[in-house]
């Protein structure tokens, strides 16, 4: 009874079926046609199974994956991969067959007719022809493929799809790795299984087809070994691994072609610098392995996730265990994957070389990388043993003119068009046209890399070791002077193009063009000035480049080039010229643009009014003056200014009109609000925020944004009216968070009124989270003008006095602004220079505030006759602000003024008086400290 039991309870048995041709026996996971049996992987076989049993039915990826891979995870790229395999094996959508469909969204079904049929007898089929021995002849792999699943993948289902598939891409790129991976997971699916032939030892093309044949494992040395290969392969289901084939392109193309039309089964993958141009070839193109984006702040697990750390680590830690990725390294690490565009050989030969030169030895050593990356693999192949090696042998394989091309175009530190290779690599015999067709097939050989900008242009560079390489062949050509000159001609070009084009270069955002034209303006002033090639063209580069250097905010190399193009001014003969006087005038603006360098101040402070005269053009006068206003609003000369916008607006008619506005107003609002007219300021700053900037030429833009520039002074004027809420509302909207900000954007509205506008209103915390900011963007971009406002405002948050002869209270004396500010932000008295400076009218936004200090310091509490002078002094404070109606230091004054009237009746009810009608129309609520200090006052005087 237990026995019947047990027996009726029992599965039962998986049946034989057939289907189209085709027979699967379950029992043995036997799949069979007329031929024989029919070659496929296990999990393609399982997955096979599954579909039939559940045939007609949807069965989800879920399912199918939970049958398949009961105990993995997989990615569904994989699955697809095997439905894709499976379907090839089945012969599915040719001649009308269809067994598996795809339900989108749901998953897959098996759609063929399915018949049962007895195991006890299974019909006759015949044996199977004579083929190839099955094979797996793939060399075995050391390492493993980082960062490539993607692209394995991809690969792979592409050649399920395909029968001729090529990998390109650079040398060193790690195509034969790939390559392997892919012919892994692909060896299953065919009968014959997989066979790799590497070319690269081959030095005649006509071998191609013996190596073919001897690599798969037939006699072609005698008798004809087309044919030979051809009835060996023909019918056989089979992939081909051809690796290494630019040198012998056509032949490898030749014999794809040949035999794929005579050989239905077969599939051919090939790797190779360039594509093979064959017959229905689907390319490929290996990209690099992929790095962090430069500048991204990112934690080191995240770092750790991008496929060209993760290799560089491994191989570091190959030669040395003790090798990990850490905060203090991880920067170094970032930049050199970085430098050698991700790819793989590269990164591998530099991180073998950790363990002996240390992080920023190489990083310093970079140039020299042909020296320094040779140590590779000894087993590896001669020519991917070093980078030299790897780069010299694409360069063998290029005629004459394309060499010569190469080498030129090695000159760009960027990516560039067409029309900029033309401009630099033509000559000598290479006209235009030529050089554009010479250049399109060094991309096609991967010499050299084509990308897509956001608006679909596509612009060309070479990779970082090509052009080392390169550069080295143009270093001893006959013309690599006329070369490097054309390459500066076109930097000073592109400079005049962009200041006739307002859109062409972005403002205020760190953009790829922004960052092309600096390296190349890089490259250009490096060989014609600092290394002295010409002088004059190198002058002449320098100066005109001045607003190209301020919107990427790099003022700060900008000046050491400045210094050296005036140096040099008297031997490249510019002295006296309209060229000399336009760097005078780049010298003008510098002296007021965020620099503390004592020579650039110096020599910018030497220009005055006459650099107007040396000019003809109105606009060019105007630009002239606006230097000057930039000029001396830097030095706090803000009468002067004035005095200048005043020039302006007599120059700026007809077609120069908004100038008036761009220019005359725009330095007016900035000039009067640092001398306290406020109200004369805000309506010049509401006119100026909204004038449309595209009216001007972008020399007269500047670094800031008209609008957010007058946003700055208008929170300060806000907050000095005592509107504490509107101020506040501003300044939090000027604060910058993009991180691709011009990092002028990011800092100016932080150090001149965000961070002051937090420390008066007592928020610190926001104050510290702001200063923060401004301290790693000015230390970031290399900005000495803004790191001592950073640097002083985290002393003030920490709770320590500026005392006389520190590195804090030096910096103050520099900078006109900066000691404007800080006087109103210490409680102690301000220095000398300060009460200089506030007694000769030279600023004002501040005076009532500095004299309030000064009156507080002066006061001996135990002597009447000066209590009565610190008294008349803070009612003449009080007197200056309400006339400039800064009731937020009306406030304060009149604080002080009950506190040091506290034990005279009649003063303190004076200046109760003055305290209770301020309190009244600007107390909103909040707990900024001089609002608690008035209310305690007024609430004491109540009791």
């Amino acid at each position: 009874m237990n026995s019947n039991t047990a027996e009726q309870g029992a599965p039962a048995q998986p049946r034989t079926v057939g289907f189209g041709p085709f027979r699967y026996d379950p029992v043995r996971r036997e799949l069979r046609d007329a031929g024989g049996p029919v070659r496929a992987g296990s999990r393609a076989l399982h997955l096979l199974e599954v579909l039939l049993e559940n045939a007609g039915r949807v069965c989800s990826r879920d399912e199918l994956v939970a049958r398949v891979w009961p105990r993995t995870v997989v990615e569904e790229t994989s699955l697809r991969v095997h439905v894709s395999a499976l379907r090839r094996v089945l012969g599915d959508g040719q001649n009308g067959a269809q067994y598996i469909a795809n339900v989108p969204g749901r998953g897959y079904v098996f759609v063929g007719e399915v018949t049962a049929l007895p195991p006890e007898s299974p019909p006759e089929l015949p044996m199977p022809a004579e083929s190839l021995e099955v094979s797996s002849r793939l060399p075995g792999r050391l390492t493993r493929p980082i960062g490539r699943g993607p692209d394995i993948a991809a690969v792979a289902e592409l050649l399920s799809r395909e029968r001729l598939v090529s990998i390109v891409g650079a040398g060193g790129m790690g195509k034969t790795t790939v390559a392997l991976a892919v012919a892994e997971i692909q060896g299953p699916l065919h009968a014959q299984g997989v066979f790799f032939v590497d070319l690269s030892l081959l030095s005649d093309a006509a071998l191609v087809v013996v190596q073919v044949g001897q690599s798969c494992g037939l006699d072609v040395a005698r008798g004809e070994p087309w044919a030979t290969l051809q009835n060996a392969l023909r019918g056989q289901q089979a992939l081909i691994v051809l690796d290494n084939c630019e040198h012998v392109v056509d032949a490898v193309a030749t014999l794809a072609e040949r035999l794929l039309r005579a050989c239905p089964r077969l599939r051919i993958l090939a790797t190779s610098r360039e594509p093979l141009e064959a017959e229905s070839e689907w390319v490929f193109r290996l990209p690099p392995l992929r790095v962090p984006a430069s500048g991204a702040t990112l934690s080191l697990d995240v770092v750790l996730c991008y496929p060209a750390i993760q290799l560089f680590v491994e191989r570091a830690r190959a030669t040395n265990q003790a090798f990990r990725l850490t905060a203090a390294n991880a920067a170094a690490v970032r930049q050199l994957c970085e430098s050698l565009d991700g790819i793989p050989l590269a990164i591998e030969l530099a991180a073998a070389r950790v363990d002996g030169l240390g992080l920023t030895v190489l990083l310093q050593r970079l140039e020299e990388m042909f020296e320094l990356l040779t140590r590779g693999r000894r087993t590896a192949m001669s020519r991917h043993q070093t980078l030299h090696a790897v780069l010299n042998w694409s360069y063998e394989l290029l005629a004459e003119p394309e060499r010569l091309v190469l080498q030129r175009l090695s000159v760009f530190r960027s990516a560039f068009d067409l029309d900029g290779a033309v401009k630099v690599a033509s000559g000598g015999g290479l006209a235009g046209q030529r050089v554009v067709d010479l250049v399109l097939g060094l991309c096609e050989k991967s010499l050299v890399v084509t990308e897509m900008t956001d608006n679909g242009v596509p612009r060309h560079r070479l990779l970082y070791v090509t052009r080392l390489f390169a550069e080295r062949m143009l270093a001893s050509a006959a013309d690599a002077t006329e070369v490097h000159r054309r390459h500066a001609l076109y930097a000073l070009g592109c400079l005049v193009e962009t200041s006739k084009t307002r859109e062409a270069m972005a403002h205020y955002r760190r953009t790829p063009a922004l960052a092309s034209a600096i390296a190349e303006l890089r490259a250009a002033i490096t060989w014609a000035l600092l290394e002295e090639n010409d002088l004059r063209l190198g002058v002449e580069i320098t100066a005109k480049s001045m607003w190209t250097w301020i919107s990427a905010g790099l003022l700060e190399e900008y000046r050491l080039h400045m210094n050296a193009a005036v140096d040099k001014a008297g031997r490249a003969g510019v002295e006296g010229t309209q060229l000399g006087s336009r760097l005078q005038l780049a010298l003008a603006f510098l002296s007021g643009l965020a620099l503390t360098d004592s020579v650039s101040h110096r020599r910018g402070a030497a220009v005055d009014r006459s650099l107007m005269e040396q000019f003809d053009d109105a606009a060019d006068k105007i630009e002239a003056l606006y230097a000057l206003c930039v000029s001396n609003y830097g030095r706090g000369d803000f009468l002067q200014v004035l005095s200048h916008c005043e020039e302006v607006r007599e120059l700026a008619h007809g077609v120069h009109e908004p100038l008036s506005i761009a220019v005359g107003d725009r330095f007016s609002a900035l000039a009067l609000h640092e001398l306290g007219q406020h109200d004369a300021a805000e309506l010049l700053a509401y006119r100026v925020a909204r004038f449309d900037v595209k009216t001007v030429d972008p020399r007269f833009h500047g670094a800031m944004p008209f609008s957010r520039s007058m946003h700055m002074r208008l929170a300060r004027i806000h907050w000095l009216r005592g509107d504490f809420r509107q101020a506040w509302a501003m300044a939090q909207e000027i604060t910058v968070e993009d991180e691709e900000a011009h990092l002028y954007a990011k800092c100016q509205p932080l150090a001149l009124s965000a961070i002051p506008i937090a420390l008066w209103k007592g928020d610190l915390p926001t104050a510290q989270r702001w200063n923060a900011a401004l301290l790693h963007h000015s230390t970031q971009g290399s900005l000495p003008y803004w790191l001592p406002f950073a640097e002083i405002y985290r002393c003030l948050l920490e709770g320590r006095q500026l005392l006389p002869d520190t590195p804090e209270a030096e910096a103050i004396t520099k900078n006109a602004l900066l000691m404007d500010i800080c006087a109103t932000l210490q409680p102690t008295a301000p220095n000398a220079a300060m009460l200089e400076r506030a007694g000769q009218g030279e600023v004002g936004w501040c005076t009532p505030e500095v004299l309030r200090l000064a009156a507080i310091a002066g006061l001996d509490a135990q002597d009447e006759a000066s209590r009565t002078r610190c008294i008349a002094a803070l009612r003449e404070a009080f007197d200056l602000s309400a006339e400039q109606g800064a009731r937020f230091w009306s406030l304060r004054i009149a604080i002080s003024l009950c506190e040091v009237a506290a034990d005279d009746g009649a003063a303190r009810s004076a200046a109760m008086e003055l305290l209770l009608p301020l309190l009244n129309a600007i107390d909103d609520g909040s707990t900024q400290p001089d609002l608690q200090q008035a209310r305690r006052l007024v609430a004491l005087q109540v009791q």
